[in-house]
């Protein structure tokens, strides 16, 4: 991508820049920019002129990067001009991550849209227990998670008033869940006060292995629901 100030009339350091692309088989695209300024509107034609009688180009995309003009069709020619490669990954995987991964990160959201004002983000979910079993009644998840808080004061927010809060949380976690995984959920979640937990190798270490979910606001105790 070859981009250059529309306004400004094209001199020796433009012919330097053309005379580097000479041998260059890849497409280059000609982008003139600042088609916000009245100046580089009116030199468009003659500087994109001065471009494409040196070398040809695959296009001409004009932008205005300051206004964000042109850009969506800036970004639409280069991705049809690149060639087509290689998967990186198998076509039949959909995720890298796991189960309990996504289990932590519902939680996270649930607990999120109820305490985002109140809480600053000093909040983890971290999934303690989880134990899959099959029974008449199909598959069922039972799911134990610790929300860690840095405070003591924090904690009660996240209860609520006689666990209102935690039970709220609970609740809406476990159907995204069940919607997710198709099993019937058993969810309980507890609330955990320790100070400096962000700076705690063993907290941290228990959070490595995508069992937990970084979150905004914090807190919770059980939903205690059978499914």
């Amino acid at each position: 991508v070859l981009i250059f100030d529309a306004g400004e009339a094209p001199g020796k350091g433009a012919e330097f820049v053309v005379g580097l692309l000479e041998r260059i088989e890849t497409p280059v695209l000609l982008v003139p920019n600042k088609l916000d300024l009245a100046a580089a509107s009116r030199r468009l034609d003659d500087s994109v002129g001065f471009y494409t009688s040196h070398r040809e180009f695959a296009a001409v995309c004009p932008v205005s990067a300051l206004a964000g003009k042109g850009l969506d069709a800036l970004r639409d020619v280069i991705f049809a001009s690149l060639p087509e490669g290689e998967a990186l990954l198998d076509p039949t995987v959909t995720t890298t991550q796991t189960e309990r991964f996504y289990v932590a990160e519902l939680i996270r959201e649930a607990l999120l849209e109820r305490v985002e004002k109140e809480l600053p983000f000093t909040s983890a979910v971290l999934i303690r227990q989880y134990e899959e079993s099959e029974g008449p009644r199909g598959t069922l998840l039972r799911v134990f998670a610790d929300i860690v808080v840095d405070r003591d004061s924090q904690k009660g927010i996240v209860i609520g008033n006689r666990g209102a809060m935690i039970r709220a949380i609970g609740t809406a976690a476990r159907t995204q869940i069940e919607a997710l995984l198709g099993a019937r959920v058993y969810l309980d979640l507890e609330v955990k006060a320790k100070p400096g937990w962000r700076e705690d190798p063993r907290v941290l270490r228990d959070l490595e292995p995508m069992e937990a979910a970084w979150a905004p606001p914090e807190g919770a105790d059980g939903d205690g629901e059978e499914p």
